[in-house]
């Protein structure tokens, strides 16, 4: 297993993406293929629907690309969807800001929390939930292990 070191997503590659609190990684739910589908997290496998492909958006942005479906996190609602707690699903890419996030470095090496261009939210597993199938949403960064993620090969 390879981690980038902070800072250096190689836009090429895909990634598994693994929370910190639960050691799962985030996957296109149920294989789902349309809007909608939802953004959980699962035990970690080989499947490419935990493929994860960081396309730059500017300014240290990206559009994180499903390897399965070829939709992107977005959050749901547009780019006026700013509430805490708002969830966040695979949809086409529509360019918008509600589907941008930066990648910022945390203190813990080769991990990152995403903040979303729109909001400056952070992506988060709903309620710090270990178990399989936790969705993801938007909540107020605050340095949790829920909101800290692991780049894998």
């Amino acid at each position: 297993t390879t981690e980038p070191p902070a800072g250096s997503i190689d836009p090429a590659a895909w990634y598994r993406v693994q929370n910190t609190n639960s050691g799962a990684c985030l996957d296109a739910a149920d294989w789902g293929t349309g809007d909608g589908t939802a953004l959980q997290q699962w035990a970690c496998g080989t499947g490419a629907n935990q493929g994860w492909q960081f396309r730059p958006a500017g300014g240290g942005h990206y559009q994180v690309v499903n390897r399965h479906n070829a939709k992107v996190w977005d959050v749901d609602g547009g780019a006026g969807a700013t509430a805490d707690g708002t969830k966040v699903h695979l949809w086409s890419s529509v360019g918008s800001t509600n589907q941008q996030w930066r990648p910022e470095p945390l203190a813990a090496g080769g991990r990152y929390r995403f903040v979303a261009r729109h909001s400056g939210k952070c992506l988060a597993v709903d309620g710090s939930s270990t178990a399989n199938g936790a969705k993801l949403s938007q909540q107020p960064c605050n340095n949790s292990p829920a909101q800290s993620f692991a780049l894998t090969g």
